[in-house]
């Protein structure tokens, strides 16, 4: 068994330090470990990137997931924001997001997305995407550092022999960059 394709998100927008932007909860209660309200809104638009009202193109490298995995919140990171990312695409799809393992866990989170088949969404905290990169190919790629600025990418992983990555921007939202990194 071996997934057939994984696709890499970051958590969709949060709050900055000292920013104008608050996180919420879904109710809109204030919490800094959640996402900004442009947040809420990259996580409602990523549902119908990955689980169109059509048919997608054929040419297309994102394809509907079978899975979703999150960060699961800890002691030492409290961020709720990759599972509030996911939800509302796991809603739709009508199954769980995965939440076993927390930032810091990356090794053991790409053991297990190799032992199921399909085609994986991970959502993760943006400076440990690439250590998933590395511990999913198991160090064939190096994958580039996710700057600090930028929620719009996917990253996307096939092994078809050998591993390849590429990325592709998400331009859902208004800003978002049509630029690779």
């Amino acid at each position: 068994m071996a997934p057939h394709k994984i696709m890499i998100i970051r958590h969709a927008e949060r709050p900055i330090d000292g920013g104008k932007d608050q996180g919420v909860q879904l109710d809109g209660t204030p919490n800094e470990n959640f996402l900004t309200v442009r947040g809420w809104q990259r996580a409602g638009a990523l549902v119908r990137l990955f689980y169109p009202l059509g048919k997608s193109s054929a040419q297309s490298p994102i394809e509907r997931p079978t899975s979703l995995y999150a960060a699961h919140p800890d002691d030492k990171h409290h961020s709720h924001r990759t599972h509030s990312t996911l939800q509302p695409l796991a809603d739709l799809l009508g199954f769980a997001v995965n939440t076993d393992h927390a930032r810091g866990e990356e090794a053991a989170l790409a053991e297990a997305i190799r032992h199921q088949d399909g085609i994986a969404l991970i959502a993760w905290e943006h400076k440990a995407i690439h250590e998933i990169v590395t511990a999913m190919t198991q160090s064939e790629i190096e994958a580039p550092i996710w700057p600090d600025d930028r929620f719009d990418m996917i990253f996307i992983l096939t092994a078809d022999p050998a591993w390849r990555l590429v990325q592709v921007p998400q331009q859902l939202l208004a800003g978002d960059q049509a630029s690779i990194f």
